[in-house]
């Protein structure tokens, strides 16, 4: 339902001296993100043509993770795909390059790695432009470390590295507790969930 809250969340250290003069000193290279998740209408019983229980579905998964213990796979409806994304440029010595996607407007932009990619979507490789066939490299994709290219021979120097390629971030409630309110006959409410993303 909405509304939808998402925030990214920084760590900084503020330090402000006797004449109000101040040093900053950033603790991550990247944000973590949080998103408030609304679902106003949980039927208890199949509704709308569906024959899965809503209510159900969504506490099975709550008992499924064991609240905050166990991590999965978000994909943002907001956030999740891109075209053309610039990863890296070749340096003639490596063969593996982080995959990242990049976020908001010239000059105003923030890139930062994705947290898992979907291997079962269009996933596609340039080198300066080159479609590169799907032979030709790998993923390494085991959670929880950083989702990366490799390609199987070191490519020259020089190349820009692009991809197309869909995303999830990973993430984990952020609490033990979801609070489910029944306001009707087999009719349920969550006011929020929260979604906490993890480092890759």
């Amino acid at each position: 339902g909405y509304s939808v809250m998402k925030r990214p969340k920084w760590s900084n250290g503020l330090s402000t001296a006797g004449i109000g003069r101040e040093v900053r000193i950033g603790y991550w290279e990247n944000p973590l993100w949080e998103w408030d998740l609304t679902y106003e209408y949980l039927p208890d019983a199949p509704a709308n043509g569906y024959t899965n229980n809503d209510l159900r579905t969504l506490m099975g998964f709550d008992l499924t993770t064991k609240g905050l213990r166990i991590p999965f796979l978000f994909k943002d409806p907001d956030d999740y795909t891109v075209t053309n994304q610039f990863i890296n440029t070749t340096d003639g010595a490596s063969q593996l390059y982080t995959l990242v996607r990049t976020f908001g407007e010239p000059p105003y932009t923030g890139t930062e790695p994705i947290g898992y990619l979907d291997q079962l979507a269009t996933f596609n490789v340039y080198l300066d432009g080159n479609l590169q066939s799907p032979s030709s490299y790998s993923i390494m994709s085991a959670l929880p470390v950083a989702q990366k290219l490799r390609f199987n021979t070191i490519p020259a120097a020089g190349q820009d590295i692009t991809v197309d390629m869909t995303y999830y971030y990973y993430v984990r409630l952020s609490e033990d507790i979801i609070d489910f309110e029944k306001f009707m006959h087999l009719l349920w409410t969550v006011k929020k969930v929260t979604l906490i993303s993890l480092r890759g």
